[in-house]
């Protein structure tokens, strides 16, 4: 048996090492346009181009060119990618550089295409990705000014229709690494990615049941103009928050998944509008005005979320969220939410050194149904959370509670447990229970 294995893994060995050695040396070329050009169509060509090249094989049957995975020869057939056979493609495949300089767009944008047409994961290996407009996942451009006009509603000059029909029906997930980054090199005052996966209709009336699809964006960073310069990270131009971009708009979806991501130099990290049944895990807000936004972010969840050196670290607008392990550090404010049923277990705001305006760390608006588990909120002389006068009732236990609370009306309902602290309550809203 010993003997056995030997040889298969000498076997092995063989395919792996002297094969493509010799196949590469009699069938190697060094750029597509090189390929394009031969005329052996019986073997394998190997393309040595740096960052678009690969293993090719030749096809005499019509196929789709699409400038990645399959190339017209000059002669006749096409030459076919062997990778396109795997469940992933790369943008690099389309002639994406990633070194910051180049621009990247088109080719990101023709590698996405690519992939909503035939359900492959777009996989992005480390490097800076410079894009020079929009990153349309589906969807069509939007501006910030048609997101936000109407008290935070849809615009009236959205023709949803259009915009259903203009999607692609299928989802899509957007892998890269820990060293991925989609630089947004254009309009400060736009958006850089848009996530679109709304209700599949198609305009037809006659299909009232709306469906839905998963899509998934992880280990992807989304940084602001003037991030970097030529290539490398500039720390300096973004000392302070002055970038009017939005990172990545998801807009009327459902189970979207954005895991590992990092948003930096944003007016906006994420906006979420209108969004269902998604969670947003393992991922960074730094020096954003906004790191998160949900308007309409109805049964969600966050999970892992860092905020840091952001005006607001989250804002919602929303119902039935559960958040889980939110960090907060050197923040105006961590949280503030609206609507009905928040659950928040763990939650860690360090703000006792930052000299900004006294805001509170936590806000809340028009809320009920607030439930707040084993917070740590440590604010020095600022206050640290807020009821205005809409807000019904907010329970905290088993949490540390260091600075003043603040109600704004007699209805207001607070109800502290089990905590411990110098916290201090001021305002005419009631107090459900003090208990330590």
């Amino acid at each position: 048996m010993t003997k056995r294995l030997f040889l298969i893994g000498i076997y092995y060995l063989f395919a792996f090492l002297v094969i493509p050695n010799i196949l590469f040396s009699q069938n190697k070329v060094y750029s597509i346009a090189d390929l394009v050009s031969v005329k052996d169509t019986n073997s394998l060509v190997y393309v040595a181009e740096a960052k678009r090249g690969g293993l090719f094989y030749y096809r005499g049957l019509a196929e789709f060119e699409d400038g990645g995975t399959v190339f017209k020869s000059k002669f006749e057939g096409y030459w076919i990618r062997v990778d396109r056979e795997s469940n992933e493609a790369s943008p690099l495949w389309w002639g994406a550089m990633g070194d910051g300089i180049n621009d990247d767009i088109q080719a990101i944008e023709n590698a996405t295409d690519y992939c909503l047409r035939n359900n492959k994961v777009l996989k992005f290996s480390s490097g800076i990705f410079r894009i020079s407009r929009q990153w349309i996942i589906g969807g069509k451009p939007v501006h910030e000014r048609d997101i936000f006009s109407r008290q935070l509603a849809t615009a009236p000059s959205w023709n949803i229709r259009q915009y259903e029909k203009s999607r692609f029906s299928n989802p899509i997930k957007i892998v890269g690494s820990s060293q991925t980054f989609i630089y947004g090199d254009f309009d400060n005052s736009t958006i850089e990615a848009i996530l679109y996966f709304g209700v599949i209709s198609n305009g037809n009336s006659n299909r009232p049941n709306p469906q839905f699809y998963t899509s998934e964006i992880s280990d992807i960073g989304f940084y602001g103009r003037g991030s970097f310069n030529k290539g490398k990270f500039n720390q300096t131009a973004l000392s302070s928050i002055s970038n009017q971009q939005i990172g990545l708009l998801v807009y009327r979806s459902q189970s979207i998944r954005i895991s590992g991501c990092k948003f930096y130099g944003l007016k906006f990290g994420i906006v979420a509008q209108d969004v269902y049944f998604s969670e947003i895990s393992n991922t960074t807000f730094s020096t954003c005005l906004f790191g998160f936004q949900g308007i309409g972010f109805n049964a969600n969840k966050l999970d892992n979320v860092l905020a840091d050196n952001c005006k607001v670290g989250i804002k919602i607008l929303g119902s039935v969220v559960v958040c889980r392990l939110l960090n907060f550090e050197f923040c105006e404010t961590g949280i503030e939410f609206s609507g009905e049923g928040l659950v928040i277990n763990g939650m860690y705001c360090e703000n006792d050194n930052l000299k900004k305006p006294n805001k509170f760390q936590i806000i809340f608006n028009n809320a009920s149904g607030v439930q707040v588990n084993s917070a740590n909120l440590t604010s020095g002389n600022r206050d640290i959370i807020f009821l205005d006068e809409k807000t019904k009732d907010v329970t905290i236990t088993s949490s540390a509670l260091y600075g003043p609370i603040k109600t704004s009306h007699p209805d207001n309902i607070l109800t502290i447990k089990s905590t411990k602290g110098n916290y201090r309550k001021s305002g005419p809203g009631k107090t459900g229970g003090f208990s330590n």
